[in-house]
């Protein structure tokens, strides 16, 4: 284990979890992303149809991420950072968009190479075609034909009846999550689309430069790749947050009956950029209806209805932004938009802020998780380092028969509680010793507080800093047998006792 050598005096945690199997561990040292799902967008207002043009419903799909603590993408789809869900395969466009409208970067590609190596894309119908063929096949909680279904089924954001335009967020929102805010329906398409595997492996893998509190341990990669575990299990263990943003493509207008050179493909955040861009460049678009800042002659498309066809229905707060080279700690909002009426420019869609053209799902652990941190026995009243807390102190795990998150699921969840929780709590302290010389020397060490056993506690265990005393330094499992513990001093649990020694460790090199 590892200490920070700066600090002079530090306190800090060991865990240890015994539990079944590995796949019922989850960790986590701080929660960076708040708890939020955000997604709406009704078809109650509607927006009349310009006539003519060349862009029909099929023109469109998803552009979905797995987002890590800084906005930036956590998973790859087939090596690539985006996967774009579409309904037709798009026509030669002149520009392409491939960035995601949390990623605080903000600068969105307008070449096609850069896409390509960016964005892989698959059409709704070819996907569920190989599902339907046995080529693909994905794991869900509830029936694998209603979540095909839902998947098959998903509806166009932005849909044409009748001679209107109508926004179908909502639509979409309940077949892709479910109607909940609190739960992701067990057939939801999700389901499908983040579990997808071919015979040998699933498609969405993590990556390795991601910003997620603690990183995924080799241990839980190697569930992975033995699929032991989905990518969906790691994705909730993280709280990571999964981003849907609507894509179109379209050939522009600048006027009733002329076309642009240029046609683009991306999300609307994508061609704001890209229509300003080419309004900057004074192209033949920078002339269309309104000077192109509302997306040219189509503004139904792209100013009015859609880009509101999605949108975010509570505020984000992201408290990382990644500049391009690194992660940054500024806290950034994307707020749900207010809709005045008016058309929304290109300037406000590509911006960070409001959140137009947005559905963000954030994925969380199953009923049967608890937790080793007791925040609301033992709230943080000063989150520094030895902060002011006056009812602070060392203590089991929570009760899941008293714990407020599982409290009120208790009774069906009764068959599940053989599981026990060993927390060590150990000092770092400064010995001081003074040669013949009369130098003083100071040195390092580790003095015992205090163990305590939690029994009878759940399968899903997420393991927590307790600021503002002590943090999580390491923290081991075994598979099925109890470690034997008694309080105090040299008698306690070490690493090195059996079952203990032998066992894989999970996330053992982490910094005070």
């Amino acid at each position: 284990m590892r200490t920070d050598l700066k600090s002079r005096l530090l306190a800090f945690l060991l865990v240890i979890v015994t539990i079944m199997a590995l796949l019922s561990t989850t960790a986590s040292a701080v929660d960076y992303v708040d708890v939020w799902q955000s997604a709406g967008g009704s078809g109650a207002n509607n927006a009349s149809v310009t006539s003519g043009g060349v862009w029909a419903p099929r023109y469109q799909g998803f552009r979905i991420a797995i987002l890590d603590y800084a906005g930036k993408p956590a998973f790859t789809f087939n090596g690539k950072d985006y996967l774009d869900l579409l309904f037709s395969y798009p026509y030669n466009c002149s520009y392409y968009g491939l960035e995601n409208k949390t990623d605080g970067y903000r600068k969105a590609s307008i070449y096609r190479s850069d896409w390509g190596s960016k964005c892989y894309a698959v059409t709704i119908s070819d996907l569920y075609s190989a599902i339907s063929a046995g080529q693909l096949s994905f794991k869900t909680n509830g029936d694998i034909s209603a979540t095909a279904s839902n998947l098959k089924n998903m509806p166009y954001h932005l849909d044409r009846q009748n001679g209107y335009w109508y926004k179908q967020g909502t639509k979409v929102k309940a077949k892709m999550y479910g109607t909940s805010d609190d739960k992701i329906d067990i057939n939801a398409a999700l389901f499908a689309i983040l579990n997808l595997k071919d015979e040998y492996s699933y498609f969405w893998q993590p990556k390795s430069d991601i910003f997620v509190g603690q990183p995924y341990s080799s241990a839980e990669l190697n569930a992975l790749a033995n699929n032991q575990t989905t990518p969906m299990d790691l994705m909730g263990s993280r709280k990571l947050v999964v981003s849907v943003e609507p894509i179109i493509w379209n050939q522009l207008r600048i006027s009733k009956s002329q076309f642009s050179r240029y046609s683009v493909y991306g999300t609307q955040t994508d061609i704001g950029f890209i229509c300003k861009k080419l309004i900057e460049w004074g192209t033949d678009f920078a002339g269309s209806d309104g000077g192109g800042k509302n997306g040219g002659y189509d503004w139904s498309l792209f100013g009015k209805v859609g880009r509101k066809a999605m949108v975010l229905t509570k505020g984000i707060r992201i408290h990382y932004y990644h500049n391009g080279t690194e992660d940054i700690q500024q806290t950034w909002v994307i707020d749900p938009p207010v809709d005045n009426g008016k058309a929304v420019d290109n300037d406000t869609v590509a911006a960070m802020q409001p959140g137009w053209s947005l559905h963000l799902y954030q994925l969380r652990g199953s009923d049967d998780q608890t937790h080793t941190w007791d925040s609301h026995n033992y709230p943080i009243t000063d989150p520094n380092p030895h902060g002011d807390n006056p009812n602070y102190k060392e203590h089991p795990a929570p009760d899941p028969k008293t714990d407020p998150c599982t409290s009120d699921k208790i009774n069906s969840l009764l068959d599940k509680l053989h599981y026990r929780i060993v927390k060590v709590y150990d000092q770092e302290v400064l010995y001081a010793s003074i040669d013949e010389n009369g130098e003083l020397t100071l040195t390092k060490g580790t003095e015992h507080v205090s163990t305590h056993v939690r029994e009878q506690t759940l399968p899903k265990i997420e393991v927590q800093d307790e600021m503002p005393e002590y943090k999580l330094v390491e923290w081991k499992y075994t598979y099925d047998q109890y470690v034997p513990v008694t309080e105090g001093g040299t008698e306690s649990t070490k690493w090195e006792d059996e079952p203990i020694a032998g066992r894989t460790v999970v996330n053992s090199d982490i910094a005070a």
